[in-house]
């Protein structure tokens, strides 16, 4: 949903030009922004949004990464 907010944004500002090209889903995060919109400032907002992404990810999958980690040192006792 955030991806989804600020590729809005960044689309209705002018920024990101319109989609010309579906590109295959296996297609790297840069390169398959340029070749959707035939345009670097797709591949710019594609990286934007993968930060974004990751922003919202790391702070479950640090959480998560601890609460396993103490687990496993407690089996260790």
């Amino acid at each position: 949903m955030a991806t989804t907010i600020v590729a809005y944004i960044l689309h209705a500002i002018g920024f990101t030009p319109d989609i010309r090209v579906q590109q295959p889903w296996p297609t790297p995060i840069c390169l398959g922004g340029y070749i959707s919109t035939l345009s670097w400032r797709g591949a710019v907002t594609a990286v934007i949004c993968a930060v974004v992404a990751f922003l919202v990810w790391h702070p479950f999958m640090k959480r998560f990464d601890l609460k396993t980690y103490k687990k496993e040192e407690e089996a260790k006792q």
